[in-house]
């Protein structure tokens, strides 16, 4: 939902008082709210944060955030479910600011919403530098994985969720996320 006409830069955005930031991403410009996520929402995104974070923690080399912002272009700040950063890049960032650019893995559970606002987080991910995104619907009980270049594809919850460019020999069960 638009909370207002004029579009807004990162910088305008992010100077404005905090409650006017609270829940809210900027895409295209335009202040966004965010939604009310529901108990399924949160429960899938627990479970892939802690699978993800068992699995990161092995190497080292990954990090796992949830719900950070990322300054992905001048006019677009948006904030994935999870994300999945090198930790080596996170002693680059300036801990005063909110982190710049794409998440090497950008995670969206979708529960609220529209079909329009997903393709364009999932093209401002892949657009600013992010190598996958995952987009969950778990009332479907399926996700699609976009790659850059206009590539993607659709696992159900019989699948097995792998992405060994980014994760190795990272493997989980969907059955583990979608409820019976």
């Amino acid at each position: 939902m638009a909370t207002g006409t004029a579009l807004l830069t990162v910088e305008q955005f992010l100077a404005l008082p905090e409650e006017q930031q609270f829940r809210r991403e900027l895409l295209g410009g335009e202040l966004v709210e965010m939604g009310n996520a529901k108990a399924i929402h949160e429960i899938m995104k627990g479970l892939l944060s802690e699978a993800l974070t068992i699995h990161v923690a092995r190497t080292g080399a990954l990090f796992v955030l949830s719900e950070s912002m990322f300054r992905v272009t001048a006019n677009d700040a948006c904030i994935p479910d999870i994300s999945i950063v090198r930790r080596d890049w996170l002693s680059r960032v300036d801990p005063d600011r909110r982190f710049p650019g794409a998440p090497l893995l950008a995670v969206e559970i979708i529960s609220s919403e529209s079909a329009t606002r997903i393709a364009q987080k999932i093209e401002i991910y892949l657009q600013g530098g992010a190598q996958a995104v995952w987009t969950f619907y778990p009332e479907r009980k399926l996700m699609d994985v976009h790659y850059p270049g206009g590539r993607s594809r659709r696992l159900y919850a019989s699948d097995t969720l792998m992405e060994p460019d980014i994760l190795g020999d990272f493997a989980l069960p969907l059955s583990k996320l979608f409820p019976a």
